[in-house]
């Protein structure tokens, strides 16, 4: 494409090789696209909206530009769900559009697979291999013969060609290959004039105009060929939020030439688009996933009843864009996990540059702010309910639940692990490291050039600090690796070979400064403790490998072990107690890690501390929780706490806006540096 910029994966062996740009948090108007190329898709927008106007698209006046893609006799401006009693000829119009189009995309993978009939092995999800036979149905069905059993002849069976993996992976590269480079995502927004816009009026009122006339893709119409390509960034996002603050996400800290997959873009706007919405096929090809999330007004700061809010008309209208709550995202987002790939959480909201006078100019540039987001993210994560989340279409929701609920993990797992994307994204969006960022969406470039260097002070060092403490948080096991290999002593293991002069001691007072170094920071940065907490085993293990560290590091009375044994994580805790300097009775406020195990009746944690001679401080345990509770109020489940009865110990604690959820609040905020 010729839109992009060279990317340059090896370090340069000449000046001449061009270097790769990154964006930071403003976004100006590209210069790399030529022919204006959203030109006619802008006017064909401003015409739809003189049409056909917002005060118009009510049921008596609406002139029913648009069937719902999922469903033909559903107006998607007014909601009329007869229009085949007021319209059948529009209706019976859409249904062969859609039959067309099905059509055009079989015979698409036809041409692309070009299947000898009789000898190409195709593979279903439940019978196994078989033998393509022929194709029925204007190519859009296949006969095939399946092993099914060895003892009985072979079993033909007519299937849907996009239940055969080899033609729905060809779908899914075909539609992968639909990206948006960010600089021409840019260059839309600016066109069109819709950053404020939430996602469905741009869809509405921009794609649907635009591919009227041929009901294709937005991205596969011609004039747009050098603004798409395959997507190395998939965009999870809410059709209710703002657009704008999807372009932010998709921009910030990204490196020019990244290429975003977002779906009003790659997916076809009209009935016809089944094939389209297999969306985990297309995470599969792409490298990371964004999430973007708009800020909620009223959730920028403690709401002392969030489950009253959320049932509030405002709370209601909140849910709309915020892609915990909602169906898609939360399929997305447990996609990427089962795949691997790095989740990106980004948050914040674009705006206008307030620059004035000489520098007016500049007042055209949008920026994306991050400090906007308040404590969001903290507030939404004791109310994540997959079972609850939000979906338009309930043929959607029906299917993608039965795939929730068939994971080995169910339901209750799959909001385990969003509570768990969301509690790193709550704190890694306060460190806002756009080059770590980057970096896991596989644009390494920015990340390698920051100036943090093995001994290095200063400025230098508060920088080392805080990336390791954000990776720590994060999660980010492969940025830690990364540091940790940067910071490595170098050693020689030829120095005694005959012939050589003995290192002299200036260069062994160096090494083990440097030594020293690395440990410092590692304890200092409190990041053993920040990755105990958040549950990442593979960055604990990983930190645990250097020599000389402390391994009952204490940060303001939390221990590694106290936050691993409070929150649950056993594979941390059998880690932890692994280590020959582990303290097990290292107490936190009078609490030990098995008085914060028992409380929170994490079982198998509690035998692993009496394993390792772990004691328990009844008393200081019992004192503490009738302060929290005294200091709390009689009203504590109307704050948004739940009430828990632990039958075992006969004792009520509060989950939630609670406990755990306020000492880790405390934590970010006093050594978050942020």
């Amino acid at each position: 494409m010729s839109s992009l910029t060279v990317e340059t994966k090896s370090p340069p062996t000449s000046e001449n090789v061009t270097k790769p740009t990154f964006y930071t948090n403003e976004f100006p108007p590209s210069t790399n696209l030529p022919n204006d190329p959203f030109k006619k898709s802008a006017d064909l927008s401003k015409k739809s909206i003189e049409d056909n106007p917002l005060s118009q698209r009510k049921p008596n006046t609406c002139i029913h530009e648009r069937s719902a893609d999922y469903n033909s006799n559903i107006c998607v401006d007014c909601g009329n769900r007869n229009l085949s009693l007021t319209l059948p000829t529009r209706v019976a119009d859409e249904t062969h559009f859609a039959e067309t189009a099905k059509i055009e995309d079989h015979q698409y993978l036809v041409d692309q697979l070009s299947p000898v009939l009789g000898s190409m092995q195709v593979t279903h999800s439940t019978l196994g291999k078989g033998i393509l036979e022929e194709f029925r149905e204007s190519n859009t069905m296949a006969m095939v013969s399946f092993d099914c059993d060895p003892c009985v002849p072979k079993r033909r069976v007519v299937i849907p060609c996009l239940e055969l993996k080899e033609f729905k992976d060809c779908h899914a590269k075909r539609i992968h290959g639909l990206g948006i480079t960010i600089e021409a995502l840019i260059a839309f927004a600016y066109k069109h004039d819709c950053w404020n816009w939430p996602t469905y009026k741009v869809m509405r009122d921009i794609i649907v105009p635009a591919t009227r006339d041929t009901r294709c893709r937005y991205a596969d119409l011609p004039e747009l060929k050098g603004c798409f390509g395959p997507a190395t960034v998939f965009m999870s996002h809410c059709w209710g939020a703002t657009f704008g603050d999807l372009i932010g996400a998709a921009c910030h800290g990204a490196r020019k030439d990244r290429v975003v997959w977002i779906d009003i873009f790659a997916v076809r706007q009209w009935p016809g688009n089944e094939a389209d919405v297999h969306f985990r096929d297309v995470i599969s090809h792409c490298d990371a996933l964004i999430v973007s999330t708009s800020p909620v007004n009223t959730l920028k700061k403690d709401v002392d009843n969030l489950v009253a809010f959320l049932d509030s008309n405002e709370g209601k209208a909140a849910r709309q864009s915020l892609p915990f709550f909602r169906l898609w995202c939360i399929v997305e987002i447990v996609a990427a996990i089962l795949l691997k790939k790095p989740i990106v959480a980004k948050a914040g909201s674009v705006k206008r540059s307030k620059a004035e006078g000489f520098h007016s100019r500049i007042s055209k540039i949008y920026e994306y702010n991050t400090q906007c987001i308040g404590t969001l993210m903290d507030d939404i994560m004791g109310l994540i309910d997959v079972d609850a989340a939000e979906c338009t279409v309930q043929v959607d929701y029906d299917r993608e639940m039965d795939v929730v609920r068939r994971l080995d993990v169910g339901s209750y797992g799959v909001k385990a692990l969003i509570v768990g994307v969301v509690g790193g994204a709550a704190t890694s969006i306060n460190f806002n490291v756009l080059e770590i960022d980057a970096y896991l969406c596989n644009e390494t470039e920015s990340f390698r050039a920051l100036n943090m260097p093995l001994g290095c002070k200063g400025k230098e060092q508060r920088l080392a600090k805080k990336v390791l403490q954000a990776a720590c948080v994060g999660g980010r096991e492969s940025v830690v690796n990364e540091l940790l290999f940067k910071w490595s002593v170098k050693e020689d293991d030829d120095q005694n070979k005959e012939g050589e002069t003995k290192r002299n001691d200036f260069m062994e007072k160096k090494k083990d400064e440097e030594r020293k170094w690395l440990i410092q920071l590692i304890d200092d940065s409190y990041a053993l403790v920040f990755a105990s907490m958040a549950g990442h085993v593979g960055v604990v293990e990983r930190i645990l490998e250097v020599v000389g560290i402390n391994v009952n590091v204490d940060m303001n009375g939390l221990t590694p072990l106290f936050e691993a044994s409070n929150n649950g994580h056993t594979k941390i805790v059998k880690a932890l107690l692994a280590v020959k300097d582990i303290d097990v009775n290292q107490a936190e406020d009078e609490d030990t890690p098995l008085d914060i195990a028992t409380e929170n009746n994490h079982t198998e944690i509690i035998q692993l501390l009496q394993d390792a001679g772990a004691l328990q401080n009844e008393d200081g345990d019992d004192e503490l929780e009738a302060e929290e509770v005294a200091a709390f109020g009689s009203n504590t489940e109307g704050q948004g706490w739940v009430a828990h009865q632990d039958p075992a110990s006969n004792r009520t604690y509060y989950v939630g806006k609670g406990r755990n959820d306020k000492r880790r609040r405390s934590t970010w905020t006093k050594h978050g540096n942020f």
